[in-house]
């Protein structure tokens, strides 16, 4: 049976939004619930007995599509005069107004973004240097360990190291704050 995320569906089905900045306040439980799911859907892809899985005492607090807009002045072309403008001039002379007029709507948009980060309202999402596939195999050494507490020199390869795995492990345990397992 696979596995349930609250009322959002199914786990597997769950995308994390691809967000640029999030609200600070956030920012915490975010990046933790964020670090969760990954965990967990890298246990479900690789067929992990949910038994064997973490348990985390806090419920995940995912944020679903989540955004800020921001109202933007109309762009309204100049009245084309058919006695004097041919099109090509019309059109040429509209399509600088309206790169003027974007122009300054995205300096609006900048400020706004630069007065919330530097003051705490906003925080910028760092984007990883590495593709989709490669976080995801990091959370699948994650759960593997986690799970069958498997050792890093068995999943290690030509192109990772058993330190290497380590490194990213530990790193994704902190982020997700996965409890200790007992001792069997």
């Amino acid at each position: 049976m696979p596995a349930r995320l609250s009322s959002e569906g199914l786990l597997r089905d769950y995308e994390l939004p691809d967000y640029l900045y999030y609200p600070t306040e956030l920012m915490p439980n975010g990046t933790r619930d964020w670090a969760r799911v990954l965990f967990l859907q890298a246990c479900e892809r690789l067929n992990i007995p949910e038994g064997l899985w973490p348990t985390f005492s806090e419920p995940l607090q995912l944020p679903g599509r989540a955004s800020n807009l921001f109202e933007m002045a109309p762009f309204i072309s100049p009245p084309f005069d058919e006695l004097r403008n041919s099109p090509g001039e019309w059109l040429e002379n509209a399509t600088q107004l309206f790169k003027e007029h974007c122009a300054k709507a995205l300096e609006r948009v900048e400020a706004r973004i630069k007065y919330d980060v530097d003051n705490g309202i906003l925080t910028r999402i760092p984007k990883p240097k590495e593709k989709r596939s490669a976080i995801s195999l990091r959370y699948e050494w994650a759960a593997r360990r986690y799970c069958y507490r498997e050792p890093y020199k068995d999943m290690a390869s030509a192109a990772n190291s058993a330190d290497s795995i380590r490194k990213a492990v530990i790193k994704i345990f902190k982020e997700a704050k996965v409890p200790k397992r007992a001792k069997s």
